[in-house]
């Protein structure tokens, strides 16, 4: 028996995916193995493949192949599955991400086709509906925001080829329209509002990076000029001390939940760099470092007197002065 199985996976794909498959001389240059490696490979595989298909040419050349119905018989999916893909698929709809939502749906679509059995199929998508019907999204009311799927597509375009590009931004607070010429960094998505973060090319700022609310971008071109990102630099770590999508100084954070609360708070995870301390008196305490002053207060808002701000000390009287 061959014992690399990673090998024979791949020699199987080969299989199935050459019309004429292959002869031991080519898998003994493919994988660069001997003869007799080679004929072992094939034997392994047939323990996998009883099917396989043993053929020889002009009567001298033998050649082995495999059939795409026995490869797709070694995927299976679950019904647990194929729901949690159908919940991103709502989720993505929701919030207005639609080319996203087109490109799982294809996926579930590609996964669907590899089912042989027609019964099988069937049952799994009515185990699946099943599924869907007693977990749900809750819909979040308020506005949702269009997004130019045109737009999307070429913004995904120039961050995959490093190209700058130059937008026509409506600016909300002035009401007035920008053209800026950018080095795009990445796409934030939150519940609020979708972001680009980008650099404008002309220093503006030095290296600072601007956050560009993505419904506000209304004409877009990609220019033939390259750009290069900071080696330093990485998506998941620039959010990493940002509570929400407000880039600033980060600062120590501190809060107090009542032990009437304290059941609930430890479900909740406020900051991905949290400490939870649970109190002698059943209260909780959350630590983190982050910045984002002004989400902070909107999301205390909603536990009322249930909690209170430790550090910052003055943190409330930031926004008296406002």
């Amino acid at each position: 028996m061959y014992e690399k199985s990673w090998d024979l996976f791949d020699l199987a794909f080969e299989l199935q995916n050459s019309a004429e498959g292959l002869s031991l001389d080519e898998i003994q240059r493919r994988y660069n193995v001997s003869l007799r490696t080679a004929q072992r490979m094939c034997a392994g595989l047939r323990d996998y493949f009883p099917n396989m298909e043993e053929y020889s040419t002009n009567g001298r050349c033998k050649r082995w192949r495999i059939s795409s119905q026995q490869m797709n018989a070694l995927f299976t999916f679950s019904p647990q599955e194929l729901s949690a893909l159908q919940a991103s698929v709502n989720f993505l709809e929701q919030h207005n991400l639609h080319e996203q939502a087109k490109s799982l749906v294809s996926l579930e679509t590609k996964i669907k086709n590899l089912l042989q059995s027609q019964k099988r199929k069937r049952n799994l998508e009515d185990e699946t509906e099943a599924l869907l019907k007693i977990e749900g999204l809750a819909f979040r009311p308020g506005p949702q925001f269009h997004l130019d799927a045109e737009i999307l597509n070429a913004l995904r375009n120039a961050l995959l080829n490093k190209k700058q590009i130059k937008i026509k931004y409506y600016n909300k607070n002035s009401g007035k329209y920008s053209h800026n010429t950018l080095e795009p960094y990445g796409i934030l998505y939150s519940e609020r509002n979708h972001y680009l973060l980008a650099r404008h090319s002309d220093n503006y700022y030095g290296q600072q990076i601007h956050h560009f609310i993505l419904h506000n971008i209304e004409q877009i071109n990609i220019l033939e000029l390259s750009y290069k990102l900071p080696d330093s630099f990485n998506l998941t770590d620039y959010c990493q001390d940002m509570f929400g999508v407000f880039k600033e100084k980060p600062f120590d954070v501190e809060w107090r939940f009542s032990p009437e609360v304290a059941k609930e708070v430890k479900h909740y995870v406020f900051h991905p760099t949290q400490t939870m301390i649970e109190n002698k008196d059943k209260s909780i305490t959350i630590k983190f470092k982050a910045g984002g002053a002004l989400e902070m207060s909107w999301y205390l808002y909603m536990w009322g007197d249930m909690v209170e701000v430790i550090k910052p000390v003055d943190f409330w009287d930031w926004f008296d002065e406002e």
